[in-house]
């Protein structure tokens, strides 16, 4: 009897015993869950910011990178990167390229990017929103800016502008819209192309209308990226309102009456990016073509509009990809950039000596001076692909503004190939024989002599043989220690650079050029391959120093001096480059001074044309006689006419015809 009652009492018992470590277990099981939701990731994060750190360089530091895969012959897609005050990386989209949703992730993943605190759409052409609705799906876009779009004016893309409001209105991070109003979507007359399925999503989505900020204002057109200043340029076409401003009571927008054509290029914002005192100009695709006001005379277009409330700049992206009836002269003067950006090919704006893309080209590079090496390409010759550019800019005074280029632009393959082969400049002198080089291409070191009688202070005749054999002489005299460089380009066969020259006022038959080894038949001699006498602009110009010449991974940079009518020392820059036709001079500075180095001022002894431009081949202008100007600069024309660049006594710029100058 006992027993049951006691299998009873130790079934109790033991019951008792299973359940309550079961219900304890639970209980701690809780309480360690609970410590670990919300006391451990707290010291983990505490961890993090304790011991992260943001150089002052960093927080100092203003960086752009334009891409390149995004471009695609045209488009403009630029990043900016800014670092705010309490050491946090900051980004800014401005357009996003050709629609390409793997580049644009590769793009942003590269640099970082999980959140845009914004993205300014400069007007609705797909090479510049392309992925704007793609970017708005898969990243956090905090504020978006885009002008109010009416498709009557515009050959821009109707159905893109609308996806971009239907993402943003429905993406949980887009919370501000700026410069498009909710009523002027909704009214018809403003937007008669606005189609019926987007003003019933609209409709359907009245309760999230408090995005829409409205239409452009100077206020809202302005805003910080961390410690950069952003402003937007070129918004009032649609920030106008009021019968004065607009046609009727519908608001349709006055902007179609001032244009010459149907395009949305003509009202595409504009944005500059200050970090201190550097600056860097975005500028879409802004023309100069758009009329401001037809009665209003001289005609000016939207960059000579906004040339002076843009200023100075340090880096410009240019306006169009670097298109013709973009970057007027004006335009470009007024910004005075230290470096320039082509989101086109190379190729293509240079193709044409007498289009629009190619006359401001020319201005750059001989009006405003700016060096080859800081005329930036996402393409080069015939579509290459080139790395993105990369601007970095300190605020001048800055501790860590470094000494290098801010712009930098290497392609892979040629910073592979330049790593592997280094280029190679080096003198042969007279009188000595050499045995390191191969010249002949054939892979096997040649034995070359460079043979010169000398008599007094000066060498007469120079001869050059390879493997015993003569393959290029000449009779004149000369005073150049260093008669005949050695250049090679990485990979390339050589270069003999030879640089006979006279002093000024010497006998004429003069030598200098690049020379390359070539056998035909049985004959072997050198062929001129590039001759800068008959590049130079100034006929007679008489050379006087031994030219410097540097050599990269496919550029030879030859710098001489020598005299003529003007200038007692002028110094003279070549830059040429290997391409499909062989070298091509990429680059040629002619900079007129006198022997102590300050530009030459002479006054006019005869009335003389003025010309505005080197190109020009018809005459602007007239100076009188007896007017002082100062000359510092000449080029030769397409023509073949050689102008001397001048500064007249009011600091406005012209060019004046050789023939002319001479007779000062």
């Amino acid at each position: 009897m006992t027993t049951p009652l006691t299998a009873r009492q130790s079934g109790k018992s033991s019951l008792k015993r299973k359940h309550m470590p079961e219900y304890m277990r639970r209980i701690i099981a809780l309480l360690l869950v609970i410590c670990f939701v919300f006391a451990m990731p707290a010291q983990h994060v505490q961890a993090v910011v304790s011991t992260k750190e943001i150089s002052g360089a960093e927080k100092n530091r203003l960086t752009a990178y334009v891409s390149s895969a995004l471009a695609q012959r045209h488009g403009l897609c630029v990043l900016l990167e800014n670092v705010d005050s309490a050491g946090n990386k900051k980004y800014g989209l401005i357009d996003t390229g050709n629609p390409n949703p793997s580049a644009v992730k590769a793009f942003l993943n590269k640099h970082g990017v999980r959140t845009l605190e914004f993205m300014i759409l400069t007007h609705m052409h797909k090479d510049h929103i392309g992925n704007a609705a793609w970017i708005m799906k898969h990243y956090r876009v905090r504020k978006l800016y885009l002008k109010q779009f009416d498709s009557t004016w515009s050959n821009g893309d109707q159905a893109g502008y609308e996806n971009i409001l239907r993402t943003a209105l429905t993406s949980p991070f887009t919370t501000q819209i700026y410069g498009v109003g909710y009523g002027l979507s909704l009214n018809k007359i403003a937007s008669p192309r606005a189609s019926k399925s987007f003003i019933s999503f609209l409709q359907s989505h009245a309760k999230v209308k408090h995005r829409f900020k409205g239409l452009f204002t100077p206020s809202n057109t302005a805003m910080y990226l961390g410690q950069t200043s952003v402003r937007i340029f070129n918004w009032e076409v649609w920030a106008e309102n009021g019968t004065a401003k607009w046609l009727g009571k519908g608001l349709r927008c006055k902007a179609q009456k001032y244009t010459i054509d149907s395009n949305d290029n003509h009202f595409s914002l504009g944005v500059r990016a200050t970090r201190g005192t550097q600056k860097i100009w975005i500028g879409g695709d802004m023309t100069n073509l758009r009329l401001v006001n037809m009665r209003r005379t001289p005609y000016k277009g939207d960059e000579e509009r906004l040339a002076g409330q843009i200023g100075k700049v340090d880096v410009a992206i240019l306006n169009h990809h670097g298109r013709g009836g973009s970057n007027c002269n004006a335009f470009l003067s007024a910004l005075h950039p230290s470096y320039v950006v082509y989101t086109n090919h190379r190729s293509e704006i240079l193709s044409g000596a007498g289009t629009k893309a190619r006359a401001a080209y020319d201005y750059i590079r001989n009006s405003l001076r700016i060096p080859q090496e800081r005329i930036l390409w996402a393409y080069d010759y015939w579509g290459t692909h080139r790395d993105d550019v990369v601007v970095t800019l300190y605020p001048k005074g800055s501790p860590y503004a470094p000494k290098e280029d801010p712009v930098k632009t290497t392609p892979a393959s040629t910073a592979k190939k330049a790593s592997a082969e280094k280029a190679l400049v080096t003198s042969f002198l007279p009188g000595k024989t050499y045995t390191n080089y191969d010249l002949t291409g054939d892979g096997k070191k040649d034995i070359v002599t460079v043979s010169s009688t000398k008599a007094g202070g000066a060498y007469k005749g120079l001869t050059i043989s390879i493997n015993k054999k003569a393959v290029w002489s000449t009779k004149v005299s000369f005073k150049d220690a260093k008669p005949v460089t050695l250049v090679r380009l990485p990979g390339k066969q050589p270069y003999l650079c030879i640089s006979v020259l006279t002093l000024a006022g010497g006998s004429t038959g003069k030598v200098f050029g690049l020379y390359q080894y070539a056998q035909k038949g049985t004959k072997q001699m050198l062929v001129e391959r590039y001759s800068l006498l008959k590049n130079m602009p100034v006929n007679g110009y008489s050379y006087t120093g031994t030219p410097t010449i540097t050599c990269t991974a496919k550029r030879i940079t030859i710098v001489t001096s020598g005299s003529d009518k003007i200038s007692k020392n002028a110094i003279i820059r070549f830059a040429l480059e290997l391409g499909k036709n062989g070298l091509k001079n990429v680059d040629s500075v002619f900079p007129y001074t006198t022997g102590s180095g300050k530009a030459v001022t002479i006054t006019l002894k005869q009335k003389t044309d003025l010309y505005a431009f080197a190109k020009n081949v018809n005459r602007t202008a007239t100076i009188a006689k007896g007017k002082k100007v100062t000359v510092n600069g000449v080029v030769k024309n397409a023509k073949g006419i050689t102008r001397y660049r001048i500064i007249t006594p009011d600091k406005k710029v012209w060019w004046i015809n050789i023939p002319a100058a001479r007779q000062y």
